[in-house]
């Protein structure tokens, strides 16, 4: 009984909008007013700035997979003229030596900031501040 239905049904119900293909199509079936030029536009921007990053995510993952051939190279050359790759322990050390030093250069810099503000904010007092 059922299927007899849905038979009638199929065979009486008006034939349905083929699905678009392409955004383009869709675009053609729709009323020209200005929120669907809007939305078009919109859609077509943000598909082409898609595009354009996922282009340049692909262009990065090559480099860095070209990248790490590289270091994987020069790591076994090193290894086959008997030096050796430094280990953690020793990078570590590095890396904080290096942070010292920056945070060092900072605080100099800013030392100097200060000597020189101080020494140009007497130069600029008024004849006022000067008699009092």
């Amino acid at each position: 009984m059922f299927a007899l239905r849905r038979i009638r049904r199929f065979s009486t119900a008006a034939p349905r909008k083929a699905y678009p293909t392409s955004f383009i199509s869709h675009l053609r079936t729709q009323k020209l007013n200005v929120f669907n030029i809007g939305v078009a536009f919109l859609t077509l921007s943000l598909s082409s700035q898609m595009v354009t990053y996922k282009q340049k995510y692909e262009k990065a993952l090559a480099e860095q997979t070209q990248l790490d051939d590289k270091v994987a190279a020069l790591e076994k050359l090193v290894l086959d003229l008997g030096g050796s790759l430094p280990d953690d322990e020793a990078l570590a050390k590095a890396k904080e030596a290096a942070e010292q030093a920056e945070a060092q250069a900072l605080r100099e810099r800013q030392e100097e900031a200060n000597a020189l503000a101080a020494l140009t904010t007497d130069e600029k007092k008024g004849k006022k501040s000067k008699l009092i």
